[in-house]
């Protein structure tokens, strides 16, 4: 208990200074609703993964320009064997694959959905 009450004033006292919640340090997915919990790094995440948690993305107006993001997800799709993947099914509903383990994006709220979205869409792009 001493730990968690350490992080709390810890984070409370780093977003009293000004710091905002994205720059404070990963402080344990193993608190929930804690500041400062970084979002998944979708440097692993691949092509199929990528395609269809972009077109969960689309579908759910989580960015703000969709129409480059639905140009990409048409150049990936068309790629061989995407739509047919593992990777491609899980996204179409929400779930990014980061290598060893999932994120569920129904997990967060909208504003930090629309940054892994574009985060997404910056790495379906590297595909191209």
């Amino acid at each position: 208990m001493i730990n968690l009450a350490r992080i709390c004033l810890s984070t409370g006292l780093l977003l009293a200074a000004g710091a905002a919640p994205a720059q404070l340090p990963n402080l344990g997915s193993g608190l929930p609703g804690v500041a400062g919990s970084a979002l998944p790094s979708v440097a692993s995440v691949g092509i199929g993964n990528a395609a269809g948690v972009l077109g969960y993305c689309v579908k759910q107006k989580l960015l703000a320009s969709t129409t480059n993001a639905s140009s990409v997800l048409g150049r990936l799709t068309g790629k061989p064997n995407v739509t047919t993947s593992p990777g491609y099914t899980a996204g179409q509903t929400g779930v990014l694959q980061t290598g060893s383990s999932n994120f569920s994006l129904g997990s967060i709220g909208n504003s930090l959905k629309t940054q892994l979205c574009n985060q997404v869409l910056s790495r379906a792009t590297s595909f191209l």
